[in-house]
């Protein structure tokens, strides 16, 4: 092993996946054990979340062999959104619209952080958006 373990490069994926991440797999862990009959049929936006996190962590993986770490605008908006769905979920209760705007913003923040992923040559840091990375890419 290395003295640089922790520089990116590694293959144990369970070193390099962001907190935020292992974070929202508890939360939706969380909603699956404490929820699932109170969600109901919504339940399926959950799954579809998922799959996006999933889907994002496995084309950073598979392109650029490390972590995302894109801090995407969308992202850090869709952060606190989901934080306080968690929080309003436990505290007041099932509202199934803001649930739905939520997830729904989150799947769109992934989405938009795989087209960058997928337009980028490599791994950039601290990218805020798909409108910036296309302007950058028409000045280069």
């Amino acid at each position: 092993m290395s003295n640089n373990f922790f520089n990116g490069q590694t293959f144990c994926f369970c070193l390099v996946i962001p907190y935020h991440t292992v974070t929202q797999y508890w939360q939706s862990y969380g909603l699956y054990i404490f929820k699932k009959v109170t969600i109901g049929p919504w339940f399926v936006l959950v799954w579809v979340f998922v799959a996006f996190i999933i889907s994002f962590l496995l084309l950073s993986f598979l392109k650029f062999r490390t972590s995302p770490r894109l801090h995407l605008y969308s992202t850090k908006i869709g952060g606190y959104l989901q934080g306080f769905l968690f929080f309003s979920l436990f505290s007041f209760g099932f509202w199934p619209p803001y649930f739905a705007f939520a997830l729904i913003w989150g799947v769109l923040s992934f989405t938009e952080g795989m087209l960058i992923l997928a337009l980028l040559p490599e791994m950039r840091s601290n990218q805020k958006g798909l409108y910036w990375v296309l302007r950058n890419r028409t000045q280069s």
